[in-house]
């Protein structure tokens, strides 16, 4: 698995112009409600992988959490603290890759979300990502976290294709595809950093891997570790997931106190 510090360090400057059309407003809402419904008394919340914090944000706008958000990107941290500053956020941003949480503090709950999931090309990175979450939740807690299927990769891929530039200077190519045999979706971006009269100052290139798992691997390798599933999700609604389901967002708990 390539580094995530590394694939979002040419992204990170226009992050939020890729991902405008997200409705990020509608993502925290459907999170909020599962965390009330499955644990309402969470305060503490720990977002992995939060990118430029927009939805650790949100969650923050409640004022009944108490939110750490980290990631393992420094690029994408300095964009998130740069808009935390002027929403004036009490959010604790940290760097943390999710295969080596070193955090001493246990959280009631734990997001990972994006379907960041699916950055993780191998099954043992899934266990050891389950591992490594394991050892900072509370007795009770609860794990969310997301993933797409191939179904949604079918639907999407050729959507994803886009020619645009941003608002902040930039003009980016996205060359998205998907190799249904391995089930490998990638994403492959061209950024180009804009002058006066458009003149080109700088271009760079950065790809995104993901390996699109379905619901029934997901689940096995859950049944595998120290937790159990309290319910399974399909896009953005309380409703169960299944196979034909696009992005699924799972709800685990500790097997075993601790």
């Amino acid at each position: 698995m390539i580094s995530m510090n590394t694939i979002y360090g040419k992204l990170a400057p226009i992050y939020d112009e890729v991902m405008f059309d997200v409705d990020y407003e509608q993502w925290a809402d459907f999170i909020d409600a599962i965390i009330q419904f499955h644990r309402h008394d969470t305060v503490t919340v720990l977002e992995l992988a939060c990118g430029t914090g927009t939805l650790s944000m949100l969650l923050d706008e409640l004022d009944c959490y108490k939110i750490t958000a980290t990631d393992s990107s420094q690029d994408m941290l300095n964009e998130a603290r740069r808009k935390a500053e002027s929403a004036h956020s009490d959010i604790k941003w940290t760097q943390v890759d999710f295969l080596d949480i070193n955090l001493d503090e246990k959280f009631d709950a734990v997001l990972l979300l994006f379907d960041s999931v699916n950055y993780l090309t191998e099954i043992n990175q899934i266990e050891l990502m389950l591992s490594e979450v394991r050892k900072v939740i509370k007795p009770e807690g609860i794990f969310i976290f997301d993933f797409t299927t191939p179904i949604y990769s079918q639907t999407i891929v050729g959507l994803l294709n886009e020619d645009r530039i941003t608002k902040n200077g930039f003009h980016y190519i996205r060359d998205s595809s998907y190799d249904s045999e391995n089930r490998l979706h990638r994403n492959d971006f061209t950024i180009q950093k804009l002058g006066a009269n458009s003149k080109v100052l700088s271009e760079s290139r950065e790809s995104h891997i993901q390996k699109i798992y379905s619901l029934d691997e997901i689940e096995d390798v859950v049944s595998r570790s120290e937790f159990s599933i309290l319910s399974a999700y399909e896009d953005f609604e309380m409703k169960k997931a299944n196979h034909k389901s696009g992005r699924v967002t799972m709800v685990l708990k500790c097997q075993q106190t601790q």
